[in-house]
């Protein structure tokens, strides 16, 4: 008969940190876990006794954890090789993906973010959901103004207008992407001619 598996994972328990043990119920391992049992476990490791620190019961969660400070991997291994299989699965992917996330997020950093400003190139204006913290300085533009229904600043679209702004948003480290509403001409609707009945 195989080990029963018990599978440990990182967790929050009542705001701390810790490092849950999951298991179905089974005596053998519940002697081996249970604090009540003794204060702290005894291993044998490199030919004298260490001990872990006690575990507690969650009765809300409904496993067994120890305190992510306490926690050592070769101690709990010691002490619960000979009676159970234990998966670290839970930890290593949360690491891989931690590493992950880590690298991503370095990589968006280096990452430029952009913003679109809409030229409306007849009223000769742009218009953009500025950040709030840019305000101030928008408004130092020519023709800054604040569209409270959708939300949006504009300003007239003049060389010195988009520079400033080009400066603004780099010192938010942001890129603007210029978006312009040509205009159409109109096209001209052919009417027919109204001819005098002879």
């Amino acid at each position: 008969m195989s080990n029963p598996v018990i599978t440990y994972a990182n967790d929050i328990h009542r705001d701390n940190p810790v490092v849950s043990l999951i298991f179905e119920k089974d005596y053998a391992l519940i002697a081996k876990v249970n604090p009540l049992e003794s204060i702290a476990w005894k291993v044998k490791a490199h030919g004298r006794a260490s001990l872990i620190k006690s575990t507690t019961w969650s009765q809300s969660r409904g496993f067994w954890y120890i305190p992510k400070e306490d926690f050592k991997l070769n101690e709990v291994f010691e002490a619960l090789k000979d009676v159970a299989f234990l998966d670290s699965s839970a930890i290593e992917n949360e690491t891989i993906k931690q590493r992950e996330d880590k690298s991503n997020s370095s990589t968006k950093k280096n990452e430029p973010k952009y913003l679109a400003v809409r030229c409306n190139e007849k009223e000769k204006t742009f218009y953009l959901a500025l950040p709030f913290a840019l305000k101030e300085q928008f408004k130092k533009l020519e023709g800054a103004w604040w569209h409270p229904k959708s939300k949006q600043w504009s300003a007239l679209d003049t060389e010195e207008n988009r520079e400033q702004l080009n400066e603004i948003l780099l010192s938010a480290e942001l890129r603007p992407i210029y978006n312009i509403d040509k205009i159409h001409p109109k096209k001209k609707i052919n009417t027919p001619k109204l001819t005098n009945p002879v």
